[in-house]
């Protein structure tokens, strides 16, 4: 991989983009991955099933926990919503089609990897695209069924009306059970600001969707024209001393850490036997190999469980954790978030995970803005504000 970003001068492609200096270390930061994974002894299909699946799989279950943290409007993707149900879910945008059709790279078991030419015509190229078309085509209808059974009670679609269907859209495969997208004379409007929407109600929609008949390829399909691909790339023996590598170092900084902390211990139910897969999880989500990472996350863990902290959590009447509210700000809405509320006996403990052991100006203005909010959402006697050190949990009292 490396000698073919080399030999294509496609690093030096990427910097002279837009946000190019994002992009390069995106693609280093793979090559890193690739790299820390390879010591380990990992194949290819290793590798990309760690990139392509542990995330998600990791993920299931885990999300259920973190999106039910506040009583707000949930914005995700349909593979986000997979093992999740909401009282009511709205679909929308289901005219967009799939898209796609300018891939100039594409695989079958039968011909294997095959690059576009774009002055020639290729029947195997035009085979390999008909056939991933109606994968996706089948991939699309199961997204759509797991989207349509996250809603427990209703089901909204929001439907663009007598507009062109896409193909491959979630509005054409409706529209094989309900009309969707033609508006009647008879149906029930809706009027808001200038705005006149037709509302349609269907209940009880029991139809079956077909799965589109499994695609049959010619077998004798000929070629129209060779088509030699040469990457300039020789052997990597040949070419070891030669390379110029990158700066492959990603040392992550305070900032970095302390987010992965956060995250940690946001979603995390301060049991002991769910550290190792809640560490496990954040790490894939960023995509982190870094042994000392997990061993930082592992001593957070260990010292939470060991701190005073915890023992204000065993005792208390009621927690809330990333509680979100807004604040006035030189006349502008700001959206915060609390780490940490501790409910007892009437009285409020405020707590705020702080990666640096100083107690700075601003953390202190920050804190008070927070007394302000929670003056105003709750009849409390007392509030404690406190900063708490990470990874070690040292509660610093600041009121």
């Amino acid at each position: 991989l490396i000698n073919i970003l080399k030999k294509t001068c496609y690093w030096s492609a990427m910097l002279a983009l837009p946000k190019g200096r994002e992009k390069y270390e995106s693609i280093t930061r793979l090559i890193e991955i690739f790299s820390q994974l390879q010591l380990r002894g990992k194949n290819l299909s290793e590798i990309i099933n760690f990139l392509d699946l542990n995330y998600e799989e990791n993920a299931e279950g885990l999300s259920q926990l973190e999106l039910d943290e506040s009583d707000t409007v949930k914005i995700l993707t349909v593979h986000k919503a997979k093992g999740l149900e909401f009282p009511v879910i709205i679909l929308a945008d289901i005219n967009h089609g799939m898209g796609g059709g300018s891939e100039s790279v594409n695989y079958s078991q039968k011909y294997g990897f095959v690059v576009k030419n774009p002055v020639t015509r290729s029947n195997i190229w035009k085979s390999i695209a008909e056939e991933q078309k109606l994968l996706t085509i089948e991939e699309e209808k199961r997204l759509l069924y797991v989207a349509m059974t996250r809603a427990k009670e209703k089901l909204i679609f929001s439907v663009c009306a007598n507009s062109r269907v896409q193909k491959g859209s979630y509005l054409e495969i409706l529209n094989n059970l309900m009309p969707l997208s033609k508006i009647e004379k008879d149906d029930e409007v809706l009027v808001f600001k200038n705005w006149h929407i037709p509302i349609k109600y269907h209940d009880n929609i029991s139809a079956h969707v077909p799965l589109v008949i499994k695609y049959h390829k010619d077998e004798n399909i000929d070629i129209d024209s060779d088509i030699t691909i040469d990457f300039g790339v020789e052997p990597e023996s040949e070419l070891k001393e030669d390379i110029m590598y990158p700066n492959l170092s990603f040392n992550l900084n305070k900032i970095e850490i302390g987010s992965i902390m956060h995250k940690f211990l946001q979603i995390w139910d301060f049991e002991q036997n769910t550290i190792e897969t809640i560490i496990r999880y954040v790490l894939n989500e960023n995509y982190i190999i870094d042994v000392k990472m997990y061993e930082s996350l592992n001593n957070l863990a260990n010292n939470f469980l060991a701190s005073d902290l915890y023992q204000q959590i065993s005792i208390a009447d009621e927690i809330e954790r990333e509680l979100p509210f807004y604040l006035e700000i030189e006349g502008q809405n700001e959206r915060r978030k609390i780490d940490l509320l501790i409910f007892k006996d009437g009285n409020i403990s405020l707590f705020d995970y702080k990666l640096s052991k100083d107690i700075k100006g601003d953390y202190i203005e920050q804190m008070d803005l927070y007394e302000k909010a929670l003056l105003k959402k709750y009849n409390c006697n007392n509030i404690s504000k406190n900063l708490v050190h990470i990874p070690g949990v040292i509660i610093n009292n600041i009121n």
